[in-house]
Order: C-alpha cells, then sequence, then structure tokens
C-alpha cells in the first residue's frame, strides 16, 4: 500500500521518551536510503484511518528526515491486533536496545496493563483462577505473552513497583543493562539507601563504566555512609570491611574448586608419577617440591577447617 511519510505513525504501545532513537543507526539508514531508495523493513495496520507501524521505528525515522514528508512509500499492511502489535514491539526491543533496563520496564509495564485491561487474551496465557482479585497479571502470564525468561519479567516488576512506592529512583532507567540495575536494587535494599540520595549514585556508577556487583555495592555503601551519624562510622566501617570479606571468601572459594580440579585430574594420572626417577636430580628436586608444596597446602586448609569448626561449635 503506497502511504505518505507524513502519515505514518509508530506503535501505538511505544512511548517514544522510553525508547530513545539510535541517532548512529539513524544516520547509517538515511544514507543508505539517500544512496539506493527505500527498502521496505516496515510492517503496518490500519487502525480506525491510522496508518500505524508495528516495527521498523528506525526506519520510520531516518525516512522523516531523509525525504519529504510527502513522497510515497510502499508499507505491507496487516491485520494487527493490539496483542500483537506489543509482543512485535518487545521483539524489536530486544533487537534493538537488548537489555536496558528502560525498554523493558516500560515493555512489561504496557504488557501488564493491556492483560488487565483484557482478561480474555490473559486467558491464552494462563489460568485466569490464579490471578490475584485486584486482577493483577503476574509474572508467568507476561513472561509468555512476551516470550521472554521469568526471571527478566519478575525483576522487571520488582522495580516498577519500588519505583511506583517511590523506594527506587526513576532514573535507574538510565542504567545500561538490566544487569546494573539488578544489582543497584539488590545493593541499595541491603544498604537501606534513601531514594534522595540514588540519583546521584546511580550517575556515578554510569560515569566509571563498571556495572560489577561490588562496584556499585561499595558506591552505594558510601552513599549511605555520608548520611550516618558520626558516631556510626565504626558501625559502618564493620559492615564494609564484612562484605568485603565475604567477597573474598568467594573468591577463595571459587578458586579452590579449580584446584581441587586440578589435584583430582593428578590423582586419576598418578601412573605418571613414575617417570619422577629419583636417580635424576632434577626430577628428585621436581618430586621434594611438590611433596613440601601439597604438605603446606594441607597444613594451612586443616587450619582454616579447624578455624570454621571452632566458629560454628563455640563451645
Amino acid at each position: 500500500m503506497k502511504v505518505q511519510i507524513k502519515d505514518l505513525h509508530p506503535n501505538p504501545y511505544r512511548d517514544m521518551d522510553n525508547y530513545p532513537i539510535n541517532r548512529e543507526k539513524v544516520e547509517t539508514l538515511k544514507a543508505s536510503i539517500k544512496q539506493t531508495g527505500f527498502w521496505d523493513n516496515i510492517v503496518a495496520r490500519n487502525k480506525d484511518g491510522k496508518i500505524q507501524i508495528a516495527y521498523g521505528h528506525h526506519r520510520l525515522t531516518a525516512l522523516r528526515e531523509a525525504l519529504p514528508w510527502e513522497t510515497e512509500v510502499d508499507i505491507p499492511i496487516k491485520d494487527l491486533p493490539d496483542s500483537t502489535m506489543i509482543q512485535i514491539m518487545a521483539n524489536e526491543n530486544m533487537q534493538e536496545y537488548s537489555t536496558s533496563p528502560a525498554t523493558i520496564d516500560e515493555t512489561v509495564r504496557v504488557a501488564k496493563r493491556f492483560l488487565e485491561e483484557n482478561p480474555e487474551e490473559a486467558a491464552k496465557y494462563g489460568d485466569l483462577s490464579k490471578m490475584k482479585h485486584d486482577v493483577s497479571v503476574g509474572v508467568s502470564f507476561l513472561s509468555r505473552f512476551l516470550n521472554w525468561p521469568e526471571s527478566r519479567v519478575s525483576y522487571s516488576l520488582e522495580r516498577l513497583k519500588l519505583t511506583e512506592e517511590k523506594k527506587i529512583d526513576k532514573s535507574i532507567s538510565s542504567l545500561p543493562t538490566d544487569g546494573a540495575a539488578r544489582s543497584f536494587v539488590k545493593a541499595a535494599k541491603k544498604w537501606d539507601l534513601p531514594v534522595e540520595k540514588q540519583e546521584e549514585v546511580i550517575r556515578e556508577i554510569v560515569d566509571s563504566n563498571n556495572y560489577g556487583y561490588d562496584t556499585i555495592e561499595e558506591k552505594v555503601s558510601k552513599a549511605k555512609f555520608q548520611t550516618k551519624p558520626k558516631e556510626r562510622k565504626e558501625d559502618y566501617e564493620k559492615e564494609l570491611k564484612g562484605i568485603q570479606f565475604n567477597t573474598y571468601v568467594s573468591t577463595v572459594f571459587n578458586k579452590s574448586l579449580d584446584l581441587q580440579k586440578h589435584l583430582d585430574d593428578l590423582i586419576e594420572h598418578k601412573e605418571q608419577f613414575s617417570y619422577l626417577s629419583m636417580q635424576d636430580v632434577k626430577d628428585a628436586r621436581i618430586r621434594g617440591q611438590m611433596l613440601s608444596s601439597l604438605k603446606n597446602l594441607a597444613g594451612r586448609i586443616n587450619k582454616l577447617l579447624k578455624l570454621i569448626q571452632d566458629e560454628n561449635n563455640p563451645d
């Protein structure tokens, strides 16, 4: 169907403020359109006389900027219900924005509202008797509807709830990945970081370009410390040292698993030890060094085991 560019409208379920356009991609598409013309990769529907595209929003932006708005383009028009428009949008979001918390949360919010307002659609994705009395759509419904992992939906619903309750600042959407957003929520809850301090911390995290949990928790804990009375400084430092120690213990534990595997490999190939002949000075030295190292390792492991046992059995 021939449609003038000015008559093309975005997906009605896509909030363009929460789905910022990637300018680099738009510029690439504009250059392509100017060089070879427009090759349609946009699917639309006719809804009450409005041509609404299901996907292809970067192409739509490029068209509007590259060609006069009166230019006619050939767009496939299909009969697409609202549910399909949302599902197509969800799929496009994952392709265009990967795991951005802003796009994930907005998609989940839109899908949840749609299924709650259209229980006949929700019934296709779960048992309506399992819905709450307030007709709240849960994780399993949304996961099936969006074809997303339940974990992604669950974390998103938590963020939406905490943001609505003003326990988490809305600037969390500026974090680049879902993992970074999860880590921030976890740290903010653990340290009970006041919401008025969170935007500043999130900005620091983004500026650091380091989204590991340890880094995020360190920034959150420092911000929390700034809100504490001076007399609580010792408590804070003790708590922080505990967190750092726990992290170190986890690292040592992971390394111990690797060491255990290596030792198992040595035991499995025990017949190879016969090559370390005591008649050869070099081999004898290797044998002696190995025995000494393993004895020292065993001694430290036994000492650590005793410390752990004494801690668990103080009496």
